[in-house]
């Protein structure tokens, strides 16, 4: 075809008088064009390949510098406040796992089960003004009974953090319709009233054994006071669904509690969600010295 087109334009410039230096220059012209491209009124040009920034799906113009960079298209993050990805870092530490994942679970008639790991930080000690007012206001109410203060004053706390709960009241303020199990306070979790109990998977300073039918029990015990308390509660502050967190010094516990749970029937778990947290770097809340 190259060799066709030579020879048209040799007799046509033959025909008009023009020189044979002219028919080279031409056919040099010819073999070294870029080829041109008709992308045809519905399909785009071919892109140059070899520019790792249009093959990520970044526009870069002419003149931009790395800083005007661009993505296309990029999907709006959703709005989940300071929390990612269940991990979030506090005035305390950081809570690792199951946290800001309970909402879905509010409204569901299904029991849930959850687990996190609350590491404190190396210099952290135990300072009530930095709490916010719910647990402050638990503090300054004390104990209705057993030792679990320090337990439910960083309870509360975690789901204020986590769960952007609002404590609504605490157990002295709770109105039951009879006398029997009650529950340890009353929060709000978006826009619903929770009932939350707290324990602790904990046998003493000194025990560092702990059996699946250890933690059978202490889930027994626990839920059937969930359930109860549910059935008693006054209608004015009646929740929708309770929260069991058990706090432990021990990751394999709390694997042994989750293979207790999994193991309950449900009746006894109803729609309670539980959610076991790991006390790291301290032990002063599972072991109730918060306040020593």
């Amino acid at each position: 075809m190259k060799t066709f087109r030579i020879h048209l334009l040799f007799f046509l410039l033959v025909a008009c008088g023009g020189k044979a230096e002219t028919i080279e220059d031409t056919a040099t012209n010819l073999d070294t064009a870029a080829p041109q491209i008709d992308a045809g009124p519905d399909e785009e040009p071919p892109q140059d390949e070899g520019s790792p920034l249009e093959d990520e799906g970044i526009e870069v113009d002419e003149g931009e510098s790395p800083a005007d960079v661009q993505v296309i298209d990029a999907p709006a993050l959703e709005d989940t406040g300071p929390l990612i990805n269940g991990y979030l870092e506090t005035v305390f530490g950081v809570i690792d796992g199951a946290c800001g994942l309970m909402g879905p679970e509010i409204t569901s008639p299904e029991p849930s089960f959850f687990k996190s790991t609350y590491t404190f930080r190396d210099d952290f000690s135990f300072n009530i003004e930095e709490f916010s007012e719910g647990p402050q206001n638990r503090f300054a109410a004390g104990n209705a009974g057993g030792s679990s203060g320090c337990s439910e004053i960083i309870s509360m706390q975690l789901l204020v953090d986590c769960q952007n709960a609002v404590v609504l009241k605490t157990e002295n303020e709770i109105l039951y319709q009879t006398e029997g199990k009650e529950t340890d306070f009353l929060v709000s979790i978006e826009g619903q009233p929770v009932g939350v109990s707290v324990s602790r998977a904990y046998k003493g300073p000194f025990t560092t054994t702990y059996s699946v039918a250890d933690a059978t029990n202490l889930l027994e015990k626990k839920l059937e006071g969930v359930n109860e308390s549910s059935l008693n509660v006054h209608p004015d502050d009646a929740w929708v669904k309770q929260i069991l967190i058990i706090w432990t010094l021990h990751p394999d516990w709390a694997d042994k509690v989750e293979t207790a749970w999994l193991a309950l029937g449900p009746e006894l778990k109803a729609d309670t969600i539980l959610l076991v947290t790991v006390e790291q770097n301290s032990d002063m809340f599972v072991h109730d010295t918060c306040t020593d």
